[in-house]
């Protein structure tokens, strides 16, 4: 789930923007406080679900449930579509890079339309990007997490609601399946963390000279 295009454009457009205020300091922990703000939601919905979802035990674990059909066909059906939408998206935005690199290797180079494209990348990040800018500090994007975590943006994130509720329906105790996004939140703020420290040393190389940011 870390290597979402809109994780990596969230953790990438920071650290690009932290970097260029220059303020004397790298931004090494952008990437942990954005992942700990979007496990943050979906830790506080499986405790939720954990909590309540108990009641539809039957109907979850009998297959041939109304309930299970339904849920079943719409799943799919709504995850499959939002999954082409978003990847659709990406490549358009692909192609807009690469038209870049293009004018960059004819020896024309538009730095502001690279910025355009690169700001572009995820589905929600089209939406909440514009946040991004106004973070000074590292931690200030927990907050940006936190509504990133709330748009429920990747099949990834459905799936782990989906069997914390059927661990619910199974009347596991609610400590046991909040292992669930407790892992789900390690491996998360671990993959993020390594990609905000990835970030800092590809755009100190980059700023050096500002046509290396299309690579």
């Amino acid at each position: 789930h870390a290597f979402d295009a809109d994780h990596i454009a969230a953790v990438d457009n920071t650290t690009r923007k932290l970097l260029a205020d220059d303020t004397g300091r790298k931004p090494l922990s952008v990437g942990f406080w954005f992942s700990l703000g979007h496990s943050s939601i979906v830790f506080a919905l499986a405790l939720l679900l954990s909590l309540d979802v108990k009641a539809l035990a039957g109907p979850v674990t009998h297959d041939g449930s109304t309930l299970h059909a339904a849920t079943g066909m719409i799943g799919a059906s709504v995850s499959g579509v939002f999954l082409w939408v978003i990847g659709l998206l990406n490549l358009m935005v692909l192609v807009g890079i690469l038209g870049v690199f293009k004018e960059m290797r004819r020896g024309d180079y538009d730095e502001q339309q690279l910025e355009e494209q690169l700001n572009k990348r995820g589905f929600m990040n089209r939406f909440l990007g514009g946040l991004t800018r106004s973070v000074r500090k590292p931690w200030q994007i927990y907050p940006v997490g936190l509504l990133f975590g709330l748009g429920f943006d990747t099949a990834t994130e459905v799936g782990l609601l989906v069997m914390a509720g059927g661990a619910a329906a199974l009347n596991l105790p609610f400590y046991a399946i909040l292992v669930l996004p407790v892992l789900f939140a390690a491996g998360m703020c671990l993959a993020d963390t390594i990609d905000g420290v990835f970030m800092n040393a590809a755009y100190g190389w980059a700023f050096a000279r500002p046509v290396r940011k299309v690579f």
